[in-house]
This record gives C-alpha cells, structure tokens and sequence, in this order.
C-alpha cells in the first residue's frame, strides 16, 4: 500500500522537471525534443490530476504490478497446431507447440525433484493467444502429486472452464537469442468425467 499523498508528491517533483525540460526546449529552439517534452507533461499532468481526484488514502500497488505497467510484457506469434481427435474414446483438443514455444516461469519445490507453475501470467498470455479463458492459480508438477513418473513434466487443472487442462512442459532452444528454456510443448482440453 502505497500512501497517495507520497505519490502526488513524487510525480509533481516529476512534472516540475518535465515542465523545466519543456521550457529549456522551448527557449533553445530545439524542435526535435518540444513533441517529446509535451508528451512527458501531459502524460505526467494526467497522473497528477488522477491522484488529486482520487478519494482513497492508499493505491495497493506491488513492485511486480508497477513492474508489469512500466514494461509490459510482449505478446509474440508463437506457432501452433491444432489437434482434434480421441483419447481413450473421449474427445479432446491439442494445441502443440513447435520450438521455439512459449517460455515458462518455474519455481522448484523444496524436494529439488519437481517444478511448480507460481507464475500464471505466462501461461494465460498463451491461453489468451489460442482464445481460451485463464488460469486463475498456478499448478504443481502432477508427478508431485500421482507419484508416477508418466506424469513428470505434466500440468493439470481440474476446475477449468473448458473441461481439464494439461500443459506438458518441454526445453526449448531459441536459436536466434541462443536461449535454452522451460516451454509448453502442448496443451490439451478433455472434457470433465
């Protein structure tokens, strides 16, 4: 929780030097900058205005939030092939990934043996590319939790929307970033049942 006041005080320090900038521009003539210099006032003069039309005493704001404004995170192409067919006489659509696929944050467990899904933001970019709802928590390795080592590098959500989701994690190799990384190699919807 952020307090407002401390915030109103930092971006009109932040406009009182965007607004000297402008001047300085303005009075040395130099025309490449006065767009650029304008653009920085009003978008800080709008912060401002916000923050003293505000009726709250505090913004709940985490680093990570404010991370995810100031640097969003891209949306890329990402490849994929769409698989409708049967599974042990049940339907079930399959989306695979050729590499390079969609990168994946990982935590390890305590065990030093699995990998956790904590981060969801990855994965529901991807689930929003291919038109599919998100996943609201993350997910624990499913041999974690079976005991089988089938299920090693596997992922399921049981309350999703759509029936239950698999994510089946891979490395993937970026060629042109020479990048090595965990990835979806595929995501598979079977109904409930």
């Amino acid at each position: 929780m952020v307090p407002v006041s401390i915030l109103k005080i930092v971006f009109i320090v932040l406009l009182a030097f965007a607004l000297f900038r402008l001047v300085r521009v303005l009075i040395q003539k130099e025309k490449d900058s006065v767009l650029w210099a304008v653009v920085v006032c009003a978008v800080l003069g709008a912060v401002v205005y916000g923050l003293t039309t505000v009726k709250t005493e505090k913004i709940s704001l985490s680093v990570n939030q404010l991370k995810k404004i100031i640097f969003p995170t891209k949306g890329r192409d990402w490849e994929y092939i769409v698989d409708k067919g049967q599974s042990l006489s049940r339907p079930q659509t399959r989306y695979v990934f050729p590499e390079p696929g969609p990168k994946l944050n990982l935590v390890m467990d305590p065990s030093g043996s699995t990998f956790t899904i904590v981060d969801v933001e990855p994965v529901n970019l991807v689930l929003e590319y291919i038109g599919l709802p998100p996943v609201e928590e993350g997910a624990q390795e499913l041999s974690a939790i079976t005991g089988s080592t089938l299920d090693i590098n596997k992922y399921r959500w049981d309350d999703y929307p759509n029936g239950v989701l698999f994510i089946e994690r891979g490395l993937c190799r970026n060629l042109d970033s020479l990048e090595t990384y965990h990835c979806i190699t595929n995501i598979t919807i079977r109904p409930r049942g």
